[in-house]
Protein backbone atom coordinates (compact mmCIF):
# COMPACT_ATOMS: atom_id res chain seq x y z
CA UNK A 1 0.00 0.00 0.00
CA UNK A 2 1.33 3.43 -0.93
CA UNK A 3 -0.11 6.75 0.22
CA UNK A 4 1.15 10.24 -0.62
CA UNK A 5 -0.14 13.19 1.39
CA UNK A 6 1.12 15.96 -0.89
CA UNK A 7 2.70 16.22 -4.31
CA UNK A 8 2.81 19.98 -4.76
CA UNK A 9 5.45 22.64 -4.18
CA UNK A 10 3.60 24.56 -1.47
CA UNK A 11 3.97 24.48 2.32
CA UNK A 12 2.73 21.26 3.90
CA UNK A 13 2.53 20.80 7.67
CA UNK A 14 1.85 17.39 9.15
CA UNK A 15 1.37 16.77 12.88
CA UNK A 16 1.15 13.26 14.33
CA UNK A 17 0.10 12.93 17.96
CA UNK A 18 -1.32 15.28 20.55
CA UNK A 19 0.55 17.52 23.01
CA UNK A 20 -1.55 16.38 25.95
CA UNK A 21 -1.74 12.62 25.64
CA UNK A 22 0.48 9.71 26.57
CA UNK A 23 0.88 6.64 24.43
CA UNK A 24 2.97 5.11 21.66
CA UNK A 25 3.48 6.13 18.04
CA UNK A 26 4.81 3.38 15.76
CA UNK A 27 6.32 4.18 12.37
CA UNK A 28 7.06 0.80 10.83
CA UNK A 29 6.88 -2.46 12.73
CA UNK A 30 7.60 -5.02 10.06
CA UNK A 31 9.35 -8.19 11.17
CA UNK A 32 10.91 -8.83 7.74
CA UNK A 33 13.36 -6.88 5.57
CA UNK A 34 12.18 -3.33 4.90
CA UNK A 35 13.36 0.29 4.77
CA UNK A 36 12.09 3.24 6.80
CA UNK A 37 13.16 6.63 5.44
CA UNK A 38 12.79 9.95 7.27
CA UNK A 39 13.85 13.13 5.51
CA UNK A 40 15.42 11.11 2.72
CA UNK A 41 14.83 13.50 -0.18
CA UNK A 42 17.64 15.08 -2.24
CA UNK A 43 17.99 18.60 -0.87
CA UNK A 44 17.79 21.24 -3.60
CA UNK A 45 20.63 23.71 -4.19
CA UNK A 46 20.78 26.60 -1.67
CA UNK A 47 18.16 24.82 0.49
CA UNK A 48 18.42 23.41 4.00
CA UNK A 49 16.63 20.32 5.27
CA UNK A 50 16.34 20.24 9.05
CA UNK A 51 15.54 16.93 10.78
CA UNK A 52 14.87 17.22 14.51
CA UNK A 53 14.80 14.20 16.83
CA UNK A 54 14.24 14.92 20.50
CA UNK A 55 15.06 18.60 19.96
CA UNK A 56 12.26 20.05 22.08
CA UNK A 57 13.24 22.24 25.02
CA UNK A 58 12.90 20.68 28.48
CA UNK A 59 10.31 22.25 30.75
CA UNK A 60 12.40 21.64 33.89
CA UNK A 61 15.76 20.20 34.95
CA UNK A 62 14.06 16.93 35.94
CA UNK A 63 12.30 16.57 32.56
CA UNK A 64 14.10 13.77 30.68
CA UNK A 65 14.08 12.84 27.00
CA UNK A 66 15.33 9.27 26.47
CA UNK A 67 16.54 8.89 22.86
CA UNK A 68 17.49 5.38 21.75
CA UNK A 69 19.15 4.66 18.41
CA UNK A 70 20.12 1.10 17.54
CA UNK A 71 19.88 -0.12 21.14
CA UNK A 72 18.22 -3.47 20.45
CA UNK A 73 20.04 -6.66 21.43
CA UNK A 74 20.54 -7.74 17.80
CA UNK A 75 23.41 -6.95 15.44
CA UNK A 76 23.14 -3.24 14.63
CA UNK A 77 25.26 -1.16 12.27
CA UNK A 78 24.86 2.53 13.11
CA UNK A 79 26.31 5.22 10.84
CA UNK A 80 26.10 8.89 11.80
CA UNK A 81 27.37 11.59 9.45
CA UNK A 82 29.55 11.50 6.33
CA UNK A 83 32.90 12.89 5.16
CA UNK A 84 31.75 14.75 2.05
CA UNK A 85 31.81 18.51 1.36
CA UNK A 86 31.81 20.57 4.61
CA UNK A 87 29.99 18.01 6.75
CA UNK A 88 30.54 18.31 10.50
CA UNK A 89 29.78 16.23 13.58
CA UNK A 90 29.36 17.59 17.10
CA UNK A 91 28.91 15.40 20.19
CA UNK A 92 28.05 17.15 23.45
CA UNK A 93 27.35 16.08 27.02
CA UNK A 94 26.45 17.84 30.26
CA UNK A 95 27.21 16.80 33.82
CA UNK A 96 25.72 13.38 33.06
CA UNK A 97 29.13 12.49 31.56
CA UNK A 98 30.22 11.07 28.19
CA UNK A 99 30.88 7.36 27.71
CA UNK A 100 32.30 5.57 24.66
CA UNK A 101 32.54 1.89 25.42
CA UNK A 102 32.51 -1.53 23.76
CA UNK A 103 33.35 -5.09 24.73
CA UNK A 104 36.64 -6.76 25.66
CA UNK A 105 37.82 -7.22 22.06
CA UNK A 106 36.55 -3.94 20.58
CA UNK A 107 38.97 -2.01 18.31
CA UNK A 108 38.77 1.79 18.65
CA UNK A 109 40.15 3.60 15.61
CA UNK A 110 40.42 7.41 15.73
CA UNK A 111 41.59 9.61 12.85
CA UNK A 112 42.78 6.88 10.45
CA UNK A 113 42.17 8.91 7.28
CA UNK A 114 43.48 12.20 8.70
CA UNK A 115 46.44 13.61 6.76
CA UNK A 116 46.83 17.36 7.24
CA UNK A 117 44.28 17.63 10.04
CA UNK A 118 44.81 18.01 13.77
CA UNK A 119 43.71 15.77 16.65
CA UNK A 120 43.29 17.55 19.98
CA UNK A 121 42.54 15.84 23.30
CA UNK A 122 41.92 17.71 26.54
CA UNK A 123 40.50 21.09 27.51
CA UNK A 124 42.34 24.39 26.98
CA UNK A 125 41.72 25.35 30.63
CA UNK A 126 41.44 21.85 32.08
CA UNK A 127 42.64 21.32 35.65
CA UNK A 128 41.69 17.63 35.87
CA UNK A 129 43.74 14.58 34.97
CA UNK A 130 44.26 13.23 31.43
CA UNK A 131 45.12 9.53 31.44
CA UNK A 132 46.49 7.55 28.47
CA UNK A 133 46.37 3.90 29.43
CA UNK A 134 45.07 2.87 32.85
CA UNK A 135 45.09 -0.92 32.68
CA UNK A 136 46.25 -2.80 35.76
CA UNK A 137 47.20 -5.82 33.62
CA UNK A 138 50.31 -6.25 31.49
CA UNK A 139 49.94 -4.17 28.31
CA UNK A 140 51.78 -1.79 25.99
CA UNK A 141 51.12 1.94 25.58
CA UNK A 142 52.56 3.18 22.30
CA UNK A 143 53.22 6.84 21.45
CA UNK A 144 54.37 7.72 17.92
CA UNK A 145 54.86 4.06 17.02
CA UNK A 146 54.15 4.40 13.30
CA UNK A 147 56.83 3.39 10.77
CA UNK A 148 57.72 6.83 9.37
CA UNK A 149 60.59 5.49 7.20
CA UNK A 150 62.60 8.44 5.79
CA UNK A 151 60.25 11.11 7.15
CA UNK A 152 60.83 13.20 10.26
CA UNK A 153 58.62 12.65 13.29
CA UNK A 154 58.74 15.01 16.28
CA UNK A 155 57.47 13.87 19.68
CA UNK A 156 57.06 16.79 22.08
CA UNK A 157 56.27 16.31 25.76
CA UNK A 158 55.79 19.44 27.85
CA UNK A 159 57.63 21.61 25.31
CA UNK A 160 55.02 24.25 24.44
CA UNK A 161 55.17 26.45 27.55
CA UNK A 162 57.13 29.70 27.25
CA UNK A 163 56.09 31.14 30.61
CA UNK A 164 57.53 30.93 34.11
CA UNK A 165 55.29 28.10 35.26
CA UNK A 166 56.50 24.91 36.95
CA UNK A 167 56.82 21.76 34.85
CA UNK A 168 57.31 18.39 36.53
CA UNK A 169 58.10 15.29 34.47
CA UNK A 170 58.25 11.81 36.00
CA UNK A 171 59.44 8.80 34.00
CA UNK A 172 59.30 5.44 35.68
CA UNK A 173 57.89 4.20 38.99
CA UNK A 174 59.65 4.20 42.35
CA UNK A 175 58.42 0.76 43.32
CA UNK A 176 59.03 -1.39 40.23
CA UNK A 177 61.97 -2.92 38.44
CA UNK A 178 62.49 -2.66 34.70
CA UNK A 179 64.39 -0.81 31.98
CA UNK A 180 64.25 2.79 30.78
CA UNK A 181 65.70 3.44 27.32
CA UNK A 182 66.45 6.98 26.16
CA UNK A 183 67.62 6.67 22.58
CA UNK A 184 68.61 3.35 21.02
CA UNK A 185 69.35 4.41 17.48
CA UNK A 186 71.96 2.38 15.58
CA UNK A 187 72.93 5.34 13.38
CA UNK A 188 74.18 8.87 14.04
CA UNK A 189 71.94 10.83 16.39
CA UNK A 190 71.98 13.34 19.23
CA UNK A 191 70.51 12.99 22.71
CA UNK A 192 70.37 16.14 24.84
CA UNK A 193 69.53 15.97 28.55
Amino acid sequence: MSHRCSNGAGIFNLTVGSTGTSGTILLGQSTISNTISIGNAVTAAASTQTINVGAGAASATNAVEAINIGTSAGTNTVTIGNNTFVSGLTLKAGTGNFSLNGVGATLYDVGTATVGGTILIGGTAQTGVTTLGRSTAGNTVGIATGDFAAATQAVNIGSASTGAGVFNLTVGSAGTSGTILLGQSTISNTISI
